[in-house]
């Protein structure tokens, strides 16, 4: 049975830190894996601009407290980024998190700083995408109406950064108008759909607001059409 021991966030994915029973440790269980041979299938999980993005180590040696390996290109260059991952496995008693370096030259991961990690459930369970510019959104809240930044979207929500003191009079249900522009330029998508207001948290100067979309079919299939084309562009930039 794990317990919580701490938190930490991997680009808005949140884990917790857990102790497994027994005194195992995960480099001992990465060693028994190698010595055994059940490290193959190993992966390598990681977040770029919201999309889970997963590539297959191979090529493992252990040193010391270090498990070094190879993966795909894309991966190498988003985890050169984030300096960390997560590794997942059918042989692994649990996920684990490590701290992660690249070396361009050998092509090769070094992980360290392991520690076995269960991913937190959230509200907003659909694939997410970070926006390449923050778009502005028109929020009608009750009699007000105010603007705010869109910072990722989901079919489920979207994040968007507002202005602290406008969320004094939030209310539990807004409708939020987003334009957003296809990259033609010759068209745009717009939306105006009801959304709840979640939670807010401080973030610089602003304050990042989480929203849920009470969908109607013409939103949803608009949202719907704008995720899978940012989608592509997303996976289109890790070729």
């Amino acid at each position: 049975m794990a317990s919580q021991n701490q938190m930490i966030s991997q680009n808005y994915e949140q884990h917790h830190h857990v102790r497994l029973d027994g005194d195992t440790t995960v480099m001992d269980e990465l060693v028994r894996l190698q010595e055994t041979k059940q490290l193959h299938g190993l992966q390598l999980l990681n977040y770029y601009k919201e999309v889970p993005i997963t590539g297959t180590a191979s090529d493992f040696r252990i040193f010391e407290n270090t498990l070094f390996c190879r993966t795909n290109e894309a991966q190498a260059r988003i985890i050169e980024f984030s300096k960390n991952t997560i590794l997942k496995s059918e042989n692994l008693q649990n996920h684990v998190y490590a701290s992660a370096e690249y070396d361009p030259e050998t092509r090769e991961v070094a992980l360290t700083d392991f520690s076995y990690v269960e991913l937190l459930s959230r509200k907003r369970e659909a694939i997410r995408v970070r926006m390449h510019i923050p778009l502005t959104v028109l929020i009608e809240s009750g009699a007000r109406n105010f603007k705010g930044r869109l910072i990722d979207l989901s079919l489920d929500g979207c994040a968007i950064d507002v202005a602290t003191h406008e969320l004094e009079d939030t209310k539990a249900y807004s409708y939020l108008n987003i334009n957003m522009p296809l990259k033609t330029g010759l068209e745009q998508i717009k939306v105006r759909v009801m959304a709840s207001f979640l939670k807010a948290s401080q973030h610089f100067r602003l304050s990042r607001c989480i929203y849920l979309f009470e969908h109607d079919m013409y939103s949803e299939n608009q949202i719907g059409k704008q995720i899978a084309l940012r989608q592509g562009e997303i996976l289109r930039e890790l070729q």
